[in-house]
């Protein structure tokens, strides 16, 4: 069972841990190594259960590890709006659409007037 979560996809792992409390589910990625990924995936799990400034921490740790992770940008935005930061998220978004993350144009259209 753990090797399955260990190799599942990013979609399999949110499907499994949305059925799980926070802290089960906080406990099951830290078994996972500590990359931009491992970052940008326990941030969406954090949004998931509504911890949208852990969120932000763990998408900052992710462009941390790889500057040009554009959904990690993109994700830090969505929390952003969600805390009613909408110039930090705009700018996010701007990052993200300049990385080549296309979901960030229409977003930022909603959000930035762009």
């Amino acid at each position: 069972w753990l090797a399955d979560v260990m190799t599942a996809d990013e979609d399999a792992l949110l499907e499994l841990v949305s059925h799980l409390p926070s802290e089960a589910a906080e406990a099951l990625l830290e078994l996972a190594p500590e990359t931009a990924a491992h970052w940008n995936l326990k941030g969406n799990i954090q949004m998931l259960f509504g911890d949208y400034f852990d969120a932000i921490n763990s998408y900052d740790e992710a462009i941390r590890e790889d500057a040009d992770y554009a959904e990690a940008y993109f994700n830090r935005g969505l929390a952003y709006t969600l805390i009613y930061a909408i110039d930090r998220a705009c700018r996010d978004f701007e990052d993200a659409k300049r990385l080549g993350y296309d979901e960030a144009i229409e977003i930022q259209g909603q959000f930035c007037g762009q």
